[in-house]
């Protein structure tokens, strides 16, 4: 019982810091989304105004403009960046949970699958006893 209780802890702690991570990089997302916003908004007033000035002041408003720009995509790329990143996160959970559904925890009496002889029988896997352990799955020391 007591290594049950255990064994469910471990699994909580290992649940919990990939949902932290998660929720930090949602957050983060939400915050490079709000900065691009403000850029779009810049660049609305800047084209705006670029209608209206002279050659000289226009050739401000023209570098202010590639500013923009260049800041907009550095935006984008961290967006991209981030969500591969969780994407990543997510996918190394998934890994974790049907990986662990498929082996199990090799223990007494429970048995782990390993692959079945090196001769040409397919790798196709098989449940053996875990040796050195006693009672039914025992047989081997």
């Amino acid at each position: 019982m007591e290594q049950h209780l255990s064994d469910i802890t471990r699994v909580i702690q290992l649940s919990v810091a990939p949902a932290f991570l998660l929720v930090a990089m949602g957050t983060l997302i939400n915050i490079l989304a709000a900065r691009l916003a403000r850029i779009v908004d810049r660049r609305r007033v800047v084209q705006e105004r670029l209608c209206t000035l002279t050659d000289e002041a226009a050739a401000e408003q023209r570098q202010e403009m590639r500013h923009l720009i260049r800041r907009g995509n550095l935006i984008y790329f961290a967006i991209l960046c981030a969500v591969l990143g969780a994407l990543l996160v997510c996918l190394v959970v998934a890994g974790g949970v049907s990986g662990g559904a498929a082996v199990g925890r090799v223990g007494p009496g429970r048995r782990r699958p390993v692959r079945a002889g090196d001769g040409g029988d397919g790798g196709c896997l098989e449940s053996v006893p875990v040796r050195g352990l006693p009672g039914r799955l025992g047989g081997h020391s």
